[in-house]
């Protein structure tokens, strides 16, 4: 991973083009649950500038649809994908929301859960094998994931390899699994971080994801967005996962400084290169 303060116009011959960042929530833009205000108030200056912020996350349908409508985001996503929150006129009284299905992929119209008969029967045997797991606390806001805590609420915080273990445990059994800094959320279903966000930015916003997109996260889980744009950043804490070990696709960039602190370094090296260009 190569400094953030190398990615400038100099380096990126389409620095000016990428005009959308994306971040994840947790430990990208908070720390300890609490987010970064000064990452705030950049986002809100990096929209003045005509820069499109979303937000890309594992967190339920519940807290997406909250702050997309309270913080400076252009459109949100949750529950690792399952649903895309947009905003087509920049107004949070005007939010469309769009939930996926495997029979027709991304519709306005709210679909049936994806056998979740199933994943209830999933968590009973998770629990049992691995103990120490808990039922995320913001679970009741979910629709399509079950979200396994291992660091959350659980003293002491159960290791990314034992997390790991638990994705892989239901990976075997057909599931999809992912690993974030708190939670493996499990879910049936052909749909991920990066399957939303191209469908946000290339299917509504006629964008590229590719080219016109950075990509801000810290965790395993946000791998898929790594590998899938040009200009994608780690914020410094995702050292974290190298040091225990875990094998996932890095970004290009990474921050010298963690959490919140991290993301608003992003912004301001984009904003520097930006403002009244």
């Amino acid at each position: 991973m190569k400094n953030l303060s190398e990615w400038t116009p100099a380096t990126d011959p389409n620095f000016k083009g990428k005009n959308i960042l994306a971040f994840d929530l947790d430990d990208t833009l908070t720390e300890n649950l609490e987010i970064n205000l000064e990452s705030l108030n950049l986002l809100a200056r990096a929209q003045e500038e005509g820069i499109k912020t979303v937000l890309v996350t594992g967190r339920p349908f519940g807290w997406a649809d909250a702050l997309v409508r309270l913080l400076p985001f252009s459109a949100a996503i949750a529950e690792n994908g399952a649903i895309v929150f947009d905003k087509p006129d920049g107004s949070s009284e005007n939010v469309d929301c769009w939930y996926w299905s495997a029979s027709a992929g991304y519709s306005k119209d709210k679909l049936p859960q994806e056998k979740m008969g199933e994943l209830h029967s999933l968590r009973t045997e998770v629990m049992k094998m691995f103990p120490r797991v808990q039922i995320a606390s913001d679970q009741a806001s979910r629709i399509y994931d079950v979200a396994f805590d291992f660091a959350e609420r659980v003293h002491p915080k159960m290791g990314f390899k034992e997390a790991q273990e638990i994705a892989d445990f239901c990976e075997t059994r057909g599931f999809t699994a992912k690993v974030s800094n708190i939670h493996v959320n499990v879910w049936r279903g052909m749909f991920s971080k990066r399957e939303a966000l191209e469908f946000l930015v290339e299917s509504l916003w006629q964008k590229s994801l590719v080219q016109n997109v950075v990509y801000v996260g810290d965790s395993p889980n946000d791998a898929p967005l790594f590998s899938a744009v040009e200009t994608s950043v780690g914020v410094s804490n995702i050292q974290a996962f190298v040091e225990e070990g875990l094998n996932f696709p890095m970004p290009k960039f990474v921050t010298t400084k963690t959490f919140g602190e991290g993301a608003s370094e992003v912004i301001r090296q984009k904003l520097q290169f930006t403002k009244h260009s």
